[in-house]
């Protein structure tokens, strides 16, 4: 593996500019998560395990899920960030 995300956005989806920042943040955030010792093997796990292809023990799905609540906390803890792209981003 070289590193390398790819990250898409349905623009369609963001009202404003601003929201469109907010979502590039989150994304972003979640895009570099991937880079976390263990993060991208618990995510292909779990796919595995959704797609029935290879069961994971209980005990793998729940920090699974653990890990999925801490990440999503984060992203949304650094969406302040896209004011510095849109200024005003985060005032609604």
């Amino acid at each position: 593996m070289d590193g390398s995300v790819l990250v898409l956005i349905n623009v369609d989806q963001n009202d404003s500019p601003g929201e469109f920042a907010i979502t590039l943040v989150h994304e972003l955030v979640h895009a570099m998560q991937f880079s976390r010792k263990g993060v991208r093997e618990r995510i292909i796990r779990d796919r595995r395990d959704a797609f029935k292809v290879e069961r994971q023990s209980r005990r793998q799905a729940r920090e699974h899920e653990r890990g999925l609540a801490d990440e999503e906390r984060e992203a949304y803890s650094r969406e302040y960030l896209a004011d510095q792209i849109v200024p005003g981003a985060n005032a609604a």
